[in-house]
């Protein structure tokens, strides 16, 4: 696809602020690979459209360390499968082998609900086991091994020796530590990976802990792992992190995708909400070159038992020492991470909701399968999403859905549902870009050069009542240099 890679500022109106609805405008007919913000000026109102690939709008951090780019996927075959019908899952879980085996009732809702997971506690046979129980349940289901590069944890494996580890250091989660700069110890933690990926229901590992700067032993350990995995298993991890120095993009080149989470999480001085939006747009240029993507939209992990309340973390106020699931709070947190991620869903993508992973406790804790957003249909995206300062919508089949970043307000227009406004249905398919589609819809057409556009005849309003439909199928402006 040809794609602009740098920003090119299109003229939508000649005319003073406009307000608009940020609901009522779609985006048809644009190749892939875009993103679109319409910003309000003095004079005029712009489209600017630039590259997935071109952070140069953001803070410094940013700006000046993500540079460079990785190619495309070349294969998806060994990917989960993935459909547009209902939003595409995928589970994190996980429980203390002390707790007791996961019940049958578990393991048929993880089997039946989501596409892909990774499971690593306890003995190298438990984690065979648990992925034999899932299968027998589901076939097509990707199971990784969770290998995590930082600590020796959750594992019980009798290959492993304590010489290895760097004494009274201690990791995430007060964890005991590898020596990185020990080659027995790297090439232990590689060859053990991959007898494990040679099970025949283990499907690829996932890596975690893994942000270090590539050149240290500890990258060098991972890069070397996925290189020395089949080309049919999944190399997936915790890689793509919008607060490291160039995203750790660079790690796309050998792996198969990311994993994303703590997307709200940025240093002091980041500008507000630009950790949110540098990880929408890491996350859909990982889609746009065929990556796979597993977004987390758990906003906290609360876990299960009584303990002091002035111990609670903030965060799980209301969440802990409960006795009943508040579900007002957690519709909340859904209704946020949904519509953060349905601005970043493209194929292959999926997503995870809970507000714990541990599956010792109560089910509503960690298994969000009864939730009633992931039983109504979705469909196709109709369009990129659009950005109007720090509220973004999008437009699908059976849903349109816009989320402002500033508030914390989300809207959802299901097209089954009550609140469905009518002229929502008179949006085309992708695939329709003839003009006008309907009285109740403003059409605004660009050229080929990217720069004629065609406004409706004296419609210059200080509101924008119509729809606005704005069709790119024509736009293909030819690459030029990154500013």
């Amino acid at each position: 696809a040809v794609v602009a890679k740098a920003p090119v500022t299109l003229v939508l109106y000649q005319c003073s602020s406009v307000g608009f609805d940020p609901m009522k405008i779609k985006l048809i007919g644009f190749q892939e690979g875009l993103w679109f913000e319409i910003v309000n000026r003095n004079d005029r109102v712009d489209l600017i459209i630039k590259s997935l690939d071109d952070y140069s709008q953001y803070w410094n951090q940013v700006k000046n360390s993500y540079t460079g780019d990785y190619p495309p996927q070349e294969s998806t075959d060994n990917f989960p499968e993935f459909s547009w019908e209902f939003v595409s899952r995928w589970i994190s879980f996980r429980k203390n082998p002390n707790k007791g085996p996961f019940t049958e009732e578990d393991i048929h809702s993880i089997a039946s609900n989501n596409h892909i997971s990774w499971f690593g506690l306890g003995k190298p046979e438990d984690v065979i086991q648990m992925a034999e129980s899932i299968k027998v349940i589901n076939p097509k289901y990707k199971m990784l091994l969770y290998w995590n590069s930082e600590s020796y944890w959750g594992s019980d494996i009798d290959t492993f020796q304590e010489e290895w580890l760097e004494p009274d250091v201690v990791g995430t989660g007060n964890r005991p530590s590898y020596d990185h700069s020990i080659p027995e110890m790297r090439s232990w933690w590689i060859q053990h990976a991959v007898e494990m990926d040679q099970n025949t229901v283990i499907d690829g590992v996932f890596a975690d802990n893994t942000r270090e700067p590539a050149e240290t032993d500890k990258s060098q350990m991972i890069q070397l792992l996925a290189e020395s995995l089949p080309d049919n298993s999944l190399k997936m991890g915790n890689f793509l992190r919008q607060r490291d120095a160039n995203g750790n993009r660079w790690r796309m080149n050998y792996e198969d995708g990311s994993y994303f989470e703590n997307q709200h999480v940025g240093p002091v001085n980041q500008p507000e909400h630009e950790s949110i939006i540098v990880s929408m747009q890491l996350a859909r240029e990982a889609s746009w070159k065929r990556k796979l993507v597993m977004w987390n939209g758990s906003r906290r992990n609360c876990g299960c038992g009584n303990i002091p309340p002035s111990k609670i973390p903030a965060t799980c106020v209301g969440f802990m020492n409960v006795n009943e699931a508040p579900e007002q709070k957690i519709l909340d947190d859904l209704n946020l991470s949904l519509a953060e991620y349905f601005m970043v869903a493209e194929e292959f993508s999926y997503f995870s909701f809970n507000i714990s992973p541990d599956a010792s406790c109560e089910r509503w804790r960690w298994d969000s399968s009864d939730l009633p957003q992931f039983s109504k249909p979705l469909g196709r995206p109709l369009g990129p999403p659009l950005q109007i300062g720090n509220t973004f919508t999008r437009h699908f089949e059976h849903l349109s859905v816009k989320v402002n970043l500033d508030t914390s307000e989300t809207t959802f227009y299901w097209e089954s549902g009550p609140s469905q406004p009518p002229t929502v249905s008179s949006v085309p398919s992708p695939s329709v870009t003839s003009s006008p589609v309907s009285l109740m819809m403003a059409v605004v057409t660009l050229g080929a050069s990217g720069v004629d556009t065609v406004v409706p005849s004296g419609d210059c309003p200080a509101t924008v009542t119509k729809e606005l439909l704005i069709d790119g199928s024509a736009f293909t402006r030819a690459v030029v240099a990154k500013a």
